[in-house]
């Protein structure tokens, strides 16, 4: 079994950190302790009947955000010292009347305005919700389903699927707990999968891992709805693990119009930096996964992360880690990141099959971009957010005009990140106005940081509105 030396080090690879004695201590709920993973959900204030989804920023909708502690230093309880916390985030409306028109609104205490809060293995990685906003027909279809948030364990090596109540209340009963395949090692990405209607509606939620066996990527389903037409080769439940070829899978990305789930991978080499894919429709078999998109032919020494899909599905945004590729080959491993790039794709349909890979565009952003998180702009190209936890800094690329027209990084007065260290997790929420909040969490710093572009096509004025949590 992994040592948890070996769970440190395979994390520090995605958030630098450092060590600490662990302690049987159950963690603090009234504060975030090296947070990683943002989701968003809205609901109705006073609710009683499902769904009680709401559209941002209307009157009587609670924005809930969902932060995900992974107690990455260990101070407490070693296997569930991580926690799973929601709150209402305060409405513009809400603002003291003390504060000038931008000046950040510091809320440390969160306990006014927790909501709920729940146990979780150590080394959490991302989380994704499942509800009627995040899966049309979740809970209105023939068999309604309960709405749940899926975080995985890296400690536990479990997934976890928590209740979400229409209070924004969160639970783990006995059944809250799913053991993943013993052969694979500290799952991360937690990727929501849904689609279809009537008896073709399905749900899955797609797990990466980052340690495997020869470093061959696997994926695990859990499969919540399956399709009559799929009823006789398969059941609800933890399906077996999907060969998806060379390289472990980081994190995914799902895109609804071709029904596929994209996957970035972790470094296995200078030569080779696969951009897989899973047709959900037609599943590969265990021993001939489909062939990637190398895009080692293109940029040679980069590592792949985080990655969004444009609002139209015909792009992926990936962020890169680039080391001297060279001398990586020279050596037999892994060299220090010397920039951070965003790599702009073409994952279109190919005539062939598959899709057509070319990379658009490289856009140098900070060092060691993190998550990448698209802000829709209806009738104009994306705008792509991308966090650099080795510099601090978060970076807003516009698609339209293909530059980088804004930057948040070191505040020039004190000398520290605007955005405190090591920032990771992403969550975009638009909002009924239009205007956008794009909520950053501090893996360092183990605060969320809230940036408000009231004008979304013109990102230069985005501004730090809040912050949300106890520095520490």
């Amino acid at each position: 079994m992994a040592t948890k030396h070996a769970k440190f080090l395979a994390l520090a690879a995605l958030l630098a950190g450092c060590g600490d004695i662990a302690r049987d201590a159950a963690p603090p709920t009234d504060r975030f302790r090296f947070p990683v993973g943002l989701a968003l959900r809205h609901l109705k204030a006073s609710c009683t009947a499902a769904p009680c989804t709401c559209v941002a920023g209307t009157p009587g909708c609670q924005t809930v955000l969902h932060v995900v502690s992974s107690n990455f230093d260990l101070t407490y309880d070693t296997d569930e010292g991580g926690t799973l916390i929601a709150l209402r985030v305060p409405e513009p409306s809400e603002r003291p009347a003390t504060l000038g028109p931008r000046d950040l609104w510091d809320i440390p205490d969160i306990v006014p305005y927790r909501l709920g809060a729940v146990r979780i293995g150590s080394f959490g990685g991302e989380v994704s919700l499942l509800d009627e906003e995040h899966c049309a027909g979740w809970e209105t279809g023939a068999a309604p389903g309960a709405p749940a948030a899926f975080v995985a364990s890296r400690s536990r090596d479990r997934l976890y699927r928590l209740t979400l109540g229409n209070d924004g209340s969160l639970g783990c009963g006995d059944d809250c707990r799913t053991a993943l395949d013993p052969d694979l090692r500290d799952p991360y990405g937690v990727t929501l999968a849904c689609g279809g209607s009537g008896t073709g509606f399905a749900a899955s939620v797609y797990v990466t891992y980052l340690s495997t066996p020869l470093n061959v990527g696997f994926l695990s389903e859990l499969a919540l709805k399956v399709p009559d037409r799929l009823a006789a080769a398969k059941s609800p439940g933890l399906q077996p693990a999907i060969n998806i070829g060379l390289d472990a899978a980081r994190s995914a990305a799902f895109e609804p119009l071709s029904q596929r789930v994209f996957m970035t991978g972790a470094f296995s080499g200078p030569g080779y930096m696969p951009l897989r894919w899973l047709d959900l429709p037609y599943p590969p078999s265990s021993t001939n996964p489909p062939p990637p998109v190398d895009l080692a032919t293109r940029v040679f020494g980069a590592e792949t992360t985080g990655i969004a899909l444009s609002s139209d599905g015909t792009r992926a945004y990936v962020g890169l880690r680039l080391y001297d590729g060279y001398t990586a080959a020279l050596v037999g491993g892994r060299t220090p990141d010397i920039g951070g790039a965003l790599a702009v794709i073409d994952v279109t349909p190919a005539p062939t099959g598959g899709i057509n890979g070319q990379l658009l565009s490289l856009v140098p952003v900070g060092v060691g971009p993190t998550e990448v998180r698209v802000i829709p702009r209806p009738g104009l190209a994306d705008l792509v957010a991308v966090s650099c936890n080795g510099d601090g800094s978060v970076w807003l690329y516009d698609d339209a005009s293909g530059l980088v027209p804004r930057v948040f990084g070191i505040d020039q007065a004190s000398g520290t990140p605007l955005l405190g260290k090591q920032p990771a997790g992403l969550a975009v929420e638009r909002r009924a106005d239009g205007s956008v909040r794009l909520y950053v969490g501090s893996f360092g710093s183990h605060f969320v940081s809230v940036i408000r572009l009231d004008d979304p096509t013109d990102p230069r004025s985005a501004w730090v509105e809040m912050r949300l949590g106890m520095a520490q």
